[in-house]
């Protein structure tokens, strides 16, 4: 099927600006970006309402949490992507239009890293305690590319069905210099029209539209010899489907253009043994249910296998700890197609599992399925969940640093499907105890991301980090996918981005009541797309008071 004369004349229309976008002022482009903030603070409370309603999130207490997501998910990342991208051209501008440089650097094994976020004091403010390094490819040296040495060209963003945030767009235009065509998945159709007024700036100058349809459309996009590159966000299947019409094989792939694809991971949480006080225990169980239950468990950085040490003393405590959280959260709705079939396939190949029971509250509702003492070689390493599944695999070795996390690290690498994060919990003395081997670790994990103390799912709400596999995947062999999007500042060679915290730290993740929580979701979407010093005040009362 071809495109509509409609469709075919939007995709002509963004095709003809990219000279212009191309070779746009650095305040050009700054002050439309502005102007899209300036929208989406007005635009913001119809987004999030449209989500909830296409996620049937009703307007009802016992949903609060699930609309705080939706709001999350989708304009308070999105806002805080904008304001990275802006201070990056607001440095450009002020110092001779080169990018900002690193704000520390270390060389450890060859590797470059280099810290990213937190620049200003308003980011620390932000932080809460939270920094984040790029690392660089092993003997590579710190280059970067400011956006306008970028080539012109047409990028075709094919969005993802679970979260709205537009991501991709922003690291097309404003970051490798391309003008954008974007076909939204079918379940966030219904959000274009409040799109177009949000980039209404880019789009009236052609700088960025949106084409809408089924498969047969984006099947049509993707053959434009116009469309210099594809970005999706999605699975395998769907990926090899696009790429390959089917599963890979020895020919030529049905799309032979540069592709950039993140695609989802079973991703792991390394428990270190330690002496952990219970007020650290309930800390990090607590954080690890609330991103084990964020939307629905539909996000492809959710953790699905904890690492632990058989032999640690507290794995009982811990495992009591967690269950604990698990029961006392607020349910969730499952929404993503295909959901009950991958629960139940985890759920019928698991060995003794346990279905921690919940309230029914919501229609799709699906409750934790909890699977501890697994092996190293269960069907749930293997397999994605993208639904409230979590293993928990104890590494029967002694009960020591040196030993735990060299083993820990080989499983994640070897025994975890993809290569998107993984995530690191050490209490602060058995770091400053182990320095060399906790380096060690975030070095050998081959993923996009890794958490110390914050899990890495959070790398997504920074433009500073990337977001990505960890490079190395074929389209014939494509595992978490191919490139990555994000890193603002330009770093060249960029192998995987690193969250750092203290063991126990403000910002760290906690499950509040469901009105507290669309409270803080909305004091945060405020500050995002109307950056003041009020509205940031609001957001630490928030933080401290639940108001």
């Amino acid at each position: 099927m071809s495109l509509s004369e409609e469709q075919a004349n939007v995709v002509k229309r963004v095709e003809s600006q990219k000279q212009i976008w191309a070779t746009l002022s650095i305040l050009e482009k700054r002050n439309l970006l502005v102007a899209c903030r300036d929208n989406l603070a007005v635009v913001y409370p119809e987004w999030v309402s449209q989500a909830c309603e296409i996620l049937d999130y009703k307007n009802e207490p016992k949903y609060a949490h699930l609309r705080a997501e939706a709001n999350f998910t989708g304009p308070c990342v999105t806002g805080f992507w904008i304001n990275g991208i802006v201070d990056t051209y607001d440095y450009m501008l002020a110092n001779g239009q080169n990018l900002p440089p690193p704000v520390a650097v270390k060389k450890f094994a060859d590797t470059t890293q280099c810290t990213v976020f937190p620049r200003t004091f308003t980011d620390k403010l932000i932080a809460g305690g939270v920094t984040a390094e790029l690392h660089i490819e092993k003997g590579k040296e710190v280059v970067q590319t400011r956006p306008q040495e970028h080539p012109a060209g047409l990028a075709l963003v094919l969005g993802a069905g679970n979260y709205s945030a537009p991501l991709d767009i922003l690291t097309k235009l404003y970051i490798t210099n391309q003008v954008v065509i974007y076909k939204p998945n079918p379940i966030y159709e219904k959000l274009v029209p409040i799109f177009r007024r949000f980039f209404a700036p880019l789009v009236e100058k052609g700088f960025l539209d949106f084409v809408v349809g089924g498969a047969d459309v984006g099947s049509a996009l993707l053959k434009l010899e116009s469309v210099g590159e594809i970005v999706l966000t999605g699975g395998k299947d769907t990926f090899n489907k696009i790429v390959w019409g089917g599963s890979p094989h020895s020919g030529v792939p049905n799309v032979t253009k540069p592709i950039c694809a993140e695609l989802g991971s079973v991703n792991p949480v390394i428990i270190v043994p330690g002496k952990w006080t219970p007020a650290e225990l309930d800390a990090h169980c607590q954080a690890l249910v609330k991103a084990k239950m964020l939307n629905g468990s539909h996000i492809c950085a959710s953790p699905q296998v904890l690492l632990t040490c058989k032999n640690w003393p507290q794995r009982q405590e811990f495992l009591d700890c967690l269950q604990g959280w698990f029961k006392k959260c607020p349910a969730t709705r499952s929404y993503y197609p295909g959901t009950d079939q991958k629960y139940q396939a985890h759920l019928s190949q698991a060995k003794n599992p346990v279905i921690i029971e919940k309230e029914e509250i919501f229609p799709a509702q699906k409750n934790p399925l909890f699977v501890p003492g697994t092996s190293v070689d269960e069907f749930g390493l293997g397999t994605e969940a993208f639904c409230p599944v979590l293993y928990e695999v104890p590494l029967d070795v002694d009960v020591s640093v040196a030993t735990f996390l060299p083993l820990a690290v080989k499983v994640a690498n070897e025994k975890c499907d993809g290569e998107l994060t993984a995530s690191i919990l050490i209490d602060n003395e058995s770091a400053r105890l182990n320095p060399q081997v906790l380096e060690e670790a975030i070095d050998d994990l081959r993923v996009g991301a890794v958490g110390v103390n914050q899990l890495a799912v959070a790398t997504i709400m920074f433009a500073q980090t990337v977001w990505g596999a960890y490079p190395g995947n074929t389209v014939d062999k494509v595992g978490s996918g191919i490139g990555q999007i994000g890193n603002c500042h330009g770093f060249n060679n960029v192998t995987k981005s690193v969250l750092r915290a203290p063991f126990t730290f403000p910002a760290q993740e906690k499950i509040f009541d469901p009105q507290v929580t669309l409270r803080t979701s909305q004091r945060i979407a405020q500050y995002a797309a109307t950056p003041s010093t009020f509205n940031l005040t609001k957001v630490i009362v928030n933080a401290i008071t639940g108001l």
